[in-house]
């Protein structure tokens, strides 16, 4: 009986290193386990982003651009101009070149010399109080420009503003590039207000030059 207690009480002293050892492996895998999760949630850092280039706005357009008119305002720029329309002016909508029709049959040398061959004055007369924005029409900008005090090399686009209550006159001219003397040059004229532009196609030196359709061709009406 001795003997079986004896077993009994062997087999209980042996069952203590039993639970302690399952209650520290427990203990160790809950701390390893969210070792192990975060090692596995972050891993190795990936290769960094590109970096992305911040696009820059174009610059832009110059001053007297055709997507940039100069604008030459009455006070400063514009001269009042009471003298009444000629039979040889060339008139578009509220724009008047005086003169300008019998350029078609004239010598360059009446209108230029020396070094200013290639630079034809004629001002630019804007009705009372008006607006007007005159453009080198595309195909010519390689070889032809607005030329006034303000751009004496010539821009392709210039906006007139008159002065209330007189027409007014704005000095300048043609000017032609690459050594040319003479030139058929294409203009658009803008009229606040009106959805198309008036064209007009001006003879400098050049004889007839052909003109755009009549429905915005220069007319004598003011």
């Amino acid at each position: 009986m001795a003997h079986a207690r004896g077993g009994a009480g062997q087999g209980a002293d042996m069952a203590v290193p039993d639970t302690a050892s399952r209650a520290a492996v427990l203990t160790a895998g809950s701390v390893l386990l969210p070792v192990l999760l975060l090692a596995a949630c972050t891993g190795e850092p990936g290769p960094p982003e590109p970096t992305r280039a911040t696009a820059m706005p174009p610059p832009a357009p110059a001053a007297g651009a055709a997507a940039n008119p100069r604008v030459l305002a009455c006070q400063r720029w514009g001269h009042p101009d009471p003298t009444p329309p000629g039979p040889d002016d060339l008139i578009v909508g509220p724009v008047r070149y005086p003169s300008l029709r019998r350029w078609q049959s004239m010598r360059p040398e009446d209108y230029g010399a020396g070094p200013d061959l290639g630079f034809y004055k004629v001002g630019t007369v804007v009705r009372a109080g008006a607006t007007v924005t005159v453009t080198v029409a595309a195909p010519a900008r390689s070889y032809a420009a607005l030329s006034h005090p303000a751009a004496e090399e010539g821009d392709e686009a210039v906006t007139y503003q008159a002065c209330p209550g007189t027409d007014t006159a704005f000095v300048g001219g043609f000017r032609l590039k690459g050594g040319r003397v003479r030139a058929c040059v294409p203009l658009e004229i803008r009229v606040p207000g009106e959805a198309e532009p008036r064209r007009v196609t001006v003879s400098l030196f050049n004889g007839p030059c052909p003109q755009p359709s009549p429905s915005r061709s220069p007319s004598s009406s003011r």
